[in-house]
C-alpha cells in the first residue's frame, strides 16, 4: 500500500516537474509491477490510460518517453474507417514488455501508436501485448511498424527499428483474435508477432516468384512464407487478389 501511494505521488509529480523517464522506472522493478492493479489503485482509471490507452499511461507518469504520439494525433483524423491489431514484439527470442509501437501506412502518415500492456484484461494468459487502433481507407494497403525501445536515458538511449512484418489493412477488422468456438465472434487471443533486432529472423515480406515481387498474407493480414489452405490475399506490385487454397 504504501508503494503504490508512492507511485501516485509520482504520478502527480510527473507533468508539473517533468520526471525523467529514470525516476518512476527506479521506483519498481518491471513495468508489470508499476502497472499493477488493486483494490485502492488502477491505473487503467488514469486521465491518460482513459484517453489514450497503455502509451497515455506511459506517458502520462513518465515511465517512457513517447515519441510519435502528437504526430498520431494529428495524422491519424485523416481517416475516418479503423481497425484492431493484437499485437507482440519480439527480439531474438524474447516478447518485450517495454516498447512504442508506430504503425505507418503507405503515405508515410501515423496511423496507429501503442505500448505493450504487461497484463491486459480478459486476456487468458497473454501478456506483453499491445491492442492497436490502425487507422485507413484503402483495404488491402501495407502497413509498417517502427519499434522504439529504450528508456530515453544516457545509459539506455532510445533506438528505432522497422519490424520484419507489414500488416493489410482490413477495414473494421480485427487481427490477432481467432474465432476458436465458431460462433462468429473472435475469443481467443492469438497475437500476431513483430521481429525485430535480429538478421537471422527472415523477412516477413517473402517472395513466392522469380522476381521477388508478390506478397502473401493471409486473410486477416498475416504475411505467409507461401499460400496456405484456405483464403490468401495475393499482391503483386499495387494489385491484390483473392486466392482459394483447398
Amino acid at each position: 500500500m504504501r508503494k503504490k501511494q508512492l507511485f501516485i505521488a509520482l504520478s502527480l509529480l510527473c507533468t508539473a516537474a517533468q520526471l525523467p523517464a529514470q525516476g518512476i522506472r527506479d521506483q519498481y522493478g518491471s513495468k508489470a509491477e508499476a502497472c499493477e492493479v488493486t483494490d485502492s489503485y488502477n491505473y487503467r482509471k488514469s486521465d491518460g490510460y482513459v484517453q489514450y490507452g497503455q502509451i497515455g499511461w506511459e506517458q502520462e507518469i513518465g515511465w517512457r518517453p513517447i515519441q510519435y504520439l502528437d504526430q498520431y494525433e494529428n495524422e491519424h483524423r485523416r481517416y475516418s474507417i479503423n481497425s484492431f491489431l493484437y499485437c507482440q514484439v519480439m527480439m531474438g527470442n524474447k516478447i518485450l514488455d517495454d516498447c512504442e509501437i508506430v504503425a505507418v501506412n503507405s503515405d508515410g502518415y501515423i496511423v496507429g501508436n501503442q505500448c505493450p500492456e504487461p497484463k491486459p484484461l480478459k486476456a487468458q494468459n497473454v501478456y506483453n501485448t499491445a491492442i492497436m487502433a490502425i487507422f485507413g481507407s484503402d483495404s488491402g494497403e501495407e502497413i509498417k511498424f517502427k519499434v522504439i525501445t529504450g528508456a530515453g536515458t544516457v545509459d539506455d538511449p532510445l533506438v528505432e527499428q522497422w519490424a520484419d512484418e507489414t500488416h493489410l489493412f482490413v477495414p473494421n477488422g480485427i487481427t490477432g483474435l481467432n474465432d476458436e468456438d465458431g460462433d462468429g465472434r473472435p475469443d481467443t487471443w492469438a497475437p500476431v508477432v513483430l521481429h525485430i533486432g535480429s538478421s537471422d529472423i527472415p523477412n516477413g515480406i517473402r517472395t513466392i516468384d522469380a522476381n521477388g515481387s508478390t506478397t502473401v498474407y493471409s486473410i486477416n493480414g498475416t504475411r505467409l512464407d507461401a499460400p496456405k489452405k484456405g483464403v490468401n490475399i495475393i499482391r503483386k506490385g499495387d494489385k491484390s487478389r483473392k486466392v482459394v487454397v483447398r
